[in-house]
């Protein structure tokens, strides 16, 4: 079902962790940011707004080297493929995207929201890891927050926010979505991805800082137990995931007893492949958007939209 026609998109605004008062969000503002209310001041550093005491810390126990991230998404299949279906996603959702306003929860890198600004959204990008979100802060347009997944400062002025990637690091996924609902307008869409399959589980979820895989039910029932209705759920990477099999028997079950140790198992996953294969991998991607359509029960990732009531 398409929602209705866009409407009007104005200046975005953030809720002040302190009083709860509106507080003007410029897409790249210089000069910190106070409430007029309270008087709390939220500095800038290089064009990110800090809300200093929204983000936790850093979990130890996940990689901290982005610069593999980065310096990957655009070579290799598997992220252009993802921002397709996420993008294709959200239009089969919510009609054109030209005009609608995103945020990306847990935005990492800003590589997702780099495509929703080329279709035309008004985004915002909000992330606890620094690193990321100096990266996020050249790719995208919009504005760019350091603050958690668990406490946004946003209410009700969204017609779509993003968890791609995020719920399954999180041990109060339900919590998480349920901030993600208050963000949204009345109507609006929420999208999550995340990983398939428990019997998926290997070393990479480990080093990955993964608390669960989800299955389609437990997705469904975490999406309904945060007070959304579930529209669409699918798998993706069907065609791959024989191969994602195989890559898992290959990496094995290596020991992992330092940072050095889980980093060479992020790498040895994010490895570009061959030009001739990486091509053709990124053209078997293509058929994700079809396969789903058809209900497919297998897929090492799902894909999910939610509307507030």
């Amino acid at each position: 079902m398409m929602a209705a026609p866009a409407p009007a998109i104005g200046q975005l605004s953030f809720r002040c962790l302190g009083c709860g008062a509106a507080i003007d969000l410029p897409s790249r503002p210089v000069q910190p940011l106070s409430c007029q209310s309270c008087t709390r001041v939220y500095a800038v550093d290089g064009g990110i707004v800090m809300l200093d005491d929204g983000p936790a810390q850093p979990d130890p126990s996940q990689p901290n080297d982005y610069s593999v991230l980065i310096e990957t998404e655009p070579k290799h299949f598997w992220f252009p493929a993802r921002n397709r279906l996420i993008r294709a996603t959200l239009e089969e959702t919510l009609g054109s995207l030209a005009g609608r306003s995103v945020v990306d929860i847990g935005c990492g890198t800003g590589f997702v929201l780099a495509e929703l600004d080329r279709a035309g959204m008004v985004t915002c990008a909000i992330d606890v890891q620094l690193d990321c979100l100096r990266c996020a802060r050249e790719r995208t347009r919009g504005a760019v927050l350091w603050g958690s997944a668990h406490r946004l400062p946003f209410e009700g002025q969204f017609d779509a926010a993003l968890l791609c990637d995020v719920v399954e690091h999180l041990d109060d996924d339900i919590g998480a979505l349920r901030e993600a609902a208050q963000a949204l307008r009345p109507g609006g869409v929420l999208l999550v991805t995340v990983p398939a399959h428990t019997w998926l589980w290997s070393a990479l979820d480990d080093v990955s800082g993964h608390r669960r895989r989800y299955e389609r039910r437990s997705l469904c029932r975490a999406i309904v137990a945060a007070g959304l209705e579930s529209r669409i759920v699918r798998h993706f990477n069907a065609l791959l995931t024989p191969l994602q099999l195989l890559q898992r028997l290959l990496l094995g079950n290596p020991p992992i007893r330092t940072e050095a140790e889980r980093m060479q198992v992020i790498r040895a996953s994010m490895r570009v492949p061959p030009a001739p294969l990486n091509a053709a991998l990124g053209l078997l991607t293509r058929a994700d958007v079809p396969l789903g359509k058809l209900g497919i029960p297998f897929g090492s990732s799902l894909v999910a939209t939610a509307v507030k009531r």
